[in-house]
């Protein structure tokens, strides 16, 4: 068995006699956006700008060759509780982003610092180039910074990052909306995000012991941050193996857990 598979060798790992197993992470990818600092995107439209700007399910299909699940406008899918199933992905939406980036005061476009990482999130590179070319279609210009890893987790914790990231975030092994919010409250260390009524709906959904009412909450703390977008929202990630046929027993899991008391090798 390979873990983590790099998605576009997949097709000839199959056509070499391996089966290809995906499972969909409870992990949503996004670009963080720091919305605290003073640059434009402190402006919700700009914010909102940039999600209709890139094209997410072309560089699902491209770049992760299909593999994941776009995200409906939240940070966590339907196998996570909180789950809205209102709510619907940004769509690409170029002129309707030039729109918003014009009524923000930004008719030309504006240049923001971006910092990436290669290797440390699957893709991680492709994916920053895209999301990169996308943004110049539409006039904004990023200054990219690339560091390794260790760097990058130190940055993120001090809160040093610069404005754009990209980044995964999981949900599991709870499966709960908390995971992923955490991140957002204005008192999270390394704070891009300061809406004083998240911050409320997010302390209420832990205050909240009725399952059905910290549900309901947590559907309109999505809805808020759906409207008043901390990141570009992206998908979730694919977790890939190549397992040689002899092989049986073993299914991927949402959460990474391998459970080896169920796999036999014939």
């Amino acid at each position: 068995m390979v873990r983590a598979v790099p998605l576009d060798q997949a097709e000839a790992l199959k056509a070499e006699g391996f089966d290809i197993r995906v499972a969909v992470l409870a992990r949503m990818d996004t670009f963080n956006l720091n919305a605290v600092r003073d640059t434009p995107l402190r402006d919700k439209r700009v914010r909102q700008a940039l999600n209709y700007a890139v094209d997410k399910e072309t560089m699902l299909k491209q770049i992760n060759k299909g593999f994941g699940r776009l995200s409906d406008c939240q940070l966590l899918g339907p196998d996570g509780f909180g789950y809205n199933p209102k709510l619907k992905p940004y769509p690409y939406d170029p002129a309707k982003a030039k729109q918003l980036l014009a009524a923000a005061g930004h008719p030309n476009g504006f240049e923001i610092k971006m910092t990436g990482s290669q290797g440390f999130f699957p893709n991680d590179k492709q994916h920053i180039e895209a999301f990169i070319g996308y943004l110049r279609a539409v006039g904004v210009r990023v200054d990219l910074q690339v560091v390794e890893t260790s760097v990058w987790v130190q940055s993120r914790i001090a809160g040093t990052i610069r404005d754009i990231f990209f980044q995964g975030k999981n949900y599991f092994p709870v499966m709960d909306a908390d995971f992923g919010y955490a991140n957002y409250e204005s008192t999270f260390s390394g704070v891009t995000y300061n809406n004083p009524r998240f911050d409320q709906l997010f302390q209420a959904s832990r205050q909240e012991l009725d399952e059905r009412k910290r549900g309901e909450i947590i559907h309109a703390m999505a809805e808020l941050m759906c409207d008043d977008p901390p990141v570009v929202f992206m998908f979730q990630e694919p977790d890939a193996f190549a397992i040689n046929k002899a092989v049986k027993g073993f299914e991927p899991r949402k959460d990474l857990v391998i459970w080896f008391d169920t796999i036999t090798k014939d």
